[in-house]
Formats: C-alpha cells, sequence, structure tokens
C-alpha cells in the first residue's frame, strides 16, 4: 500500500509565484472498531479488553492535556498542546484572553515508530490539481494544457 500525493499549484509566499506543492492525498479515515480489532490481533487480548483500554486513554488525555502535561503514550509518541500568540511591545500590554489563539495538540512520534512508518511508507502520485481541475496524472495535466510530455 502507498501513500498518495496530490500536486497542487498555489503561491510560494516569499518567491511571489505559483509552484507545485506535494500535499498528502488522504483514503478514508479507518473506523475506530477496525483500528481496536487490528491491534487485538496476535496478542492475548480480547477486542473488548483493547477497547477497553484505548476508551480510558481518551478519556484521561484530554484532561492532562488541559492541566497543561505532556502525554506519553508507549511505542507511539507524545502529544501536548500548544498555541499561537500576537506579541506587545510592552509586557504589560500582553492580554492572554486575545493575544493567545489557536489552541492545538502537537503529536510527537517515538524515533522507532518514525523509523517503521518510513521504512513501510511508499509514496505515489494520486492526482493533479490545478485552480479548479483535477487531472488523474502529470500525463493528463500536460495534455489538457496541450503541452508536450
Amino acid at each position: 500500500m502507498s501513500m498518495k500525493y496530490k500536486l497542487v499549484r498555489k503561491v510560494n509566499p516569499t518567491l511571489k509565484k505559483k509552484q507545485w506543492y506535494a500535499i498528502p492525498q488522504y483514503s478514508l479515515r479507518q473506523a475506530g472498531d477496525k483500528t481496536v480489532r487490528s491491534a487485538a490481533r496476535n496478542t492475548t487480548f480480547s477486542y473488548a479488553e483493547v477497547m477497553a483500554a484505548l476508551s480510558l486513554v481518551g478519556e484521561y488525555v484530554p484532561t492532562i492535556l488541559a492541566e497543561g502535561h505532556t502525554v506519553k503514550i508507549p511505542g507511539l509518541g507524545s502529544l501536548r498542546l500548544s498555541f499561537r500568540s500576537t506579541g506587545a511591545d510592552d509586557i504589560r500590554d500582553f492580554n492572554p484572553r486575545t493575544m493567545i489563539s489557536r489552541l492545538h495538540i502537537v503529536f510527537t512520534p517515538e524515533a522507532e515508530a518514525m523509523s517503521i512508518i518510513r521504512e513501510k511508507t511508499q509514496i505515489s502520485l494520486g492526482s493533479v490539481k490545478d485552480e479548479r481541475r483535477h487531472f488523474s496524472s502529470v500525463a493528463s495535466y500536460l495534455k489538457a494544457k496541450g503541452v508536450e510530455d
């Protein structure tokens, strides 16, 4: 199986000109029960035991993150909260209610997990998008534009 990417033409803000960029082209999201069944396969744990453990982690993690802690998930990586902030010229003018925004979760995978992912991932072209049109390949894009391959 391969990870597909889509080629998209958009403006490079530094160069102020359009360039081609690869962006991930995700397939359908795997259902949670399929994830649990896959995790329980070839173990002595039942589906219900794995589901219960993951459900407990799911209940626990948001509370710990909200308290400002980093959460480590063994074998996978760690999660932490982060945010964006606008600056203040004077420290007395800083207002966290208006100057802190875009709260989000940052995931940092364990080195071993990333190594396995890199080893198993093959990347291939999924499609090409120019303006509002989608093409199945670079060749079909070039043909539609009247450019020789």
